[in-house]
């Protein structure tokens, strides 16, 4: 059985595994109980495109699914973003859900999908619960514990059947809330409103930590727990308007490590306990890792960019033949366009709008604040052409200049709409259920 626990917009020390300095004892226990990787990365610094990774073991940019859906248009900008990026999951992408189904598997999907207009329910998810949104509810605000307890509910049901249940948070993407006792619980005890000490984002961590105490206590109780693979990862990195995300630079919607680097769990059958993983892995990986733990032979054609990390979760191994890490952001959000590599503890990243390029020492300079760029001519350019060269070959899309560039009007813009050609996919028109 795989149970596959993703939050939202959550970096890797709001936990106290890594290092939070509030308890996040179930969270903890998780991980004593496992694996828990110190250089996990989300395939993209905003939640859509990182979520078609995991569901499909391809990078963003080989989908066109490249920023949040649907997106942002900012009309006068110096550049143009891609014109026909996807604003959608194409059901003609082959899910992780969908080959574990087709071997026998019960699926299930509880919270937010993010991934176009279709429900999972066309991209191999037996049952869903339907709320893939925010609760209006004072008592379970973000759902924590509504969304684990639909999926105890189908875990229950099919306790004598191989199951996949997907829990999507919606924790702790803004707006920030939680219950009252809990805020008023580290309002009483945090200096101030912002920072490392935000009451409310305490609050909802505790919430989220809580929920997954409460579906390891099930899993237990159906005699379950040491048959079942549980994976615990975010979709990216933190919204530093919220908190503080010191050390790291940047946030959510930038490719520096404060918006990639994510907490990343893996408890198991047969897995050792209480490991520390530090090869860096990527949420392209989950797809291929899944097919590993269900007994599938690999399917390189379709995770194409992912690599299963059973053999960096038995022990086996301590790295794997993968070499570099790619992030494309070919948007505006909070930075301009702009795209990266990480290589070995290398990285690279290049600025499209003003052609910047930064190089960073990641094993001395986990801030990314001393930019060697100027210096280590030889392997920034031997990096930029790796890059260069990644992305003509996945087919990634670029942003262009734009001719209605006006520079007193480059902060103007709006969400953008949804892509009606989803619906017509043949697909989708034909599909019979």
């Amino acid at each position: 059985n795989i149970v596959l626990i993703v939050l939202d917009t959550t970096r890797a020390d709001r936990l106290s595994c890594y290092g939070y300095h509030r308890k996040t004892p179930n969270i903890d226990k998780l991980a004593r109980g496992g694996i828990r990787f110190t250089n996990a990365y989300s395939a993209h610094p905003v939640c859509s495109p990182t979520r078609s990774s995991i569901a499909t073991g391809k990078y963003p940019a080989r989908l066109h699914v490249t920023a949040y859906i649907p997106g942002k248009e900012k009309p006068y900008a110096k550049l143009k973003h891609p014109v026909d990026w996807t604003k959608y999951l194409k059901m003609s992408e082959t899910t992780y859900a969908e080959v574990l189904r087709d071997h026998g598997y019960k699926t299930f999907h509880a919270g937010k999908w993010h991934l176009g207009q279709l429900s999972p329910i066309y991209h191999g998810f037996d049952v869903i619960d339907k709320n893939l949104g925010h609760s209006a509810g004072t008592d379970d605000p973000k759902n924590d514990h509504k969304y684990t307890e639909s999926a105890m509910a189908f875990i229950e049901e099919n306790k004598d059947s191989l199951f996949l249940a997907v829990i999507s948070h919606n924790t702790v993407h803004v707006v920030l809330e939680t219950r009252k006792e809990l805020e008023d619980k580290y309002k009483a005890k945090e200096p101030g409103s912002f920072g490392q000490d935000n009451a409310t984002m305490a609050g909802m961590i505790e919430s989220l930590d809580q929920s997954v105490g409460i579906l390891m206590n099930k899993l237990e109780d159906l005699h379950l727990l040491d048959k079942t693979y549980i994976i615990f990862l975010s979709d990216n990195g933190g919204l530093k308007t919220a908190t503080s995300n010191r050390p790291l630079r940047g946030s959510k919607s930038q490719c520096f490590e404060g918006g990639i680097r994510v907490p990343f769990i893996v408890k198991g059958p047969r897995l050792p306990r209480n490991q520390q993983v530090s090869y860096p892995v990527i949420s392209n990986d989950i797809f291929p890792t899944m097919l590993s733990m269900a007994g599938i032979e690999l399917m390189p054609e379709v995770h194409m960019d992912g690599i299963s990390l059973m053999p960096l979760l038995t022990g086996e191994a301590v790295e794997l033949e993968r070499g570099n890490l790619f992030f494309h952001y070919p948007h505006y959000q909070s930075l301009p366009p702009h795209s990266a590599i990480r290589s070995g503890n290398w990285k690279l990243i290049e600025h499209y709008e003003d052609e910047k390029v930064e190089l960073f020492d990641l094993s001395t300079d986990i801030g990314e604040s001393n930019n060697l760029a100027g210096t280590q001519v030889e392997k920034r350019d031997e990096l930029l052409q790796l890059l260069h060269d990644h992305l003509t070959e996945i087919g990634a899309q670029l942003p262009t200049p734009n001719p209605d560039y006006d520079p007193d009007r480059v902060n103007e813009g709006q969400h953008g709409t949804m892509d009606p050609e989803e619906l017509l996919q043949p697909e989708y028109l034909n599909w019979d259920n």
